[in-house]
């Protein structure tokens, strides 16, 4: 499978071209803590990464559905399913933090662990997988404090794991919606009518 891969559930913007498994190209923006600017530096990231390929030869889209801060997590899921559908290609949803957690067993972390994306609001979405990289806990959020003990450093997913765990579920059948995950609600709600105050 050949697949354009986005995750912008954190400030770092990630964009990754994988095929049959192999990292062709990948490119990134921003650093953990920083500001968000996603929705300016996504689409020449996005067009660094394709350079000299075109949207027909690929076979999918897959994207990073966190959880992550609202916005930056919209513009990601917006931005894979449009180009899925000018490229009349499936699009991929994989949980970011399932992301993460293959890229520490990528980098030769054994056994059990636990991962955690920051969520803003001193709070870490965080998951903890067996050796099988299964989730046996999470996704839940708990004060940063509390998340750093557990995941040793904060790190941000990678779109090329993004990428590779999508294949490995699209090989095995699996389903792979789009959905994004929030742990709470965002910060704009709507506001209840109020009562006429108006004397007559």
């Amino acid at each position: 499978m050949f697949l354009l891969a986005l995750d912008t559930s954190t400030p770092v913007i990630s964009v990754a071209l994988v095929r049959n498994g192999l990292v062709v190209r990948e490119a990134s923006f921003g650093e953990p803590g920083g500001s968000q600017m996603h929705g300016e530096k996504l689409a020449p990231l996005i067009a660094e990464v394709m350079d000299d390929v075109a949207f027909v030869e690929l076979d999918g889209i897959a994207v990073g559905t966190g959880p992550g801060p609202y916005t930056g997590l919209r513009i990601g899921l917006v931005t894979a399913e449009a180009l899925a559908h000018v490229a009349d290609v499936p699009v991929f949803g994989v949980s970011s933090l399932d992301a993460l957690a293959h890229g520490r067993r990528r980098a030769g972390v054994d056994g059990p662990f636990t991962v955690g994306i920051d969520v803003k609001r001193k709070e870490f979405a965080i998951a903890t997988y067996d050796e099988h990289d299964h989730a046996i806990s999470g996704p839940e959020l708990v004060p940063a404090a509390e998340a750093m003990v557990v995941i040793g450093a904060a790190a941000t997913p990678h779109a090329a794991d993004v990428a590779l765990v999508a294949i490995f579920r699209a090989l095995r059948g699996e389903d792979q919606p789009v959905v994004p995950l929030y742990l709470r609600h965002p910060d704009a709600t709507v506001s209840k009518a109020k009562k006429s105050t108006v004397q007559r």
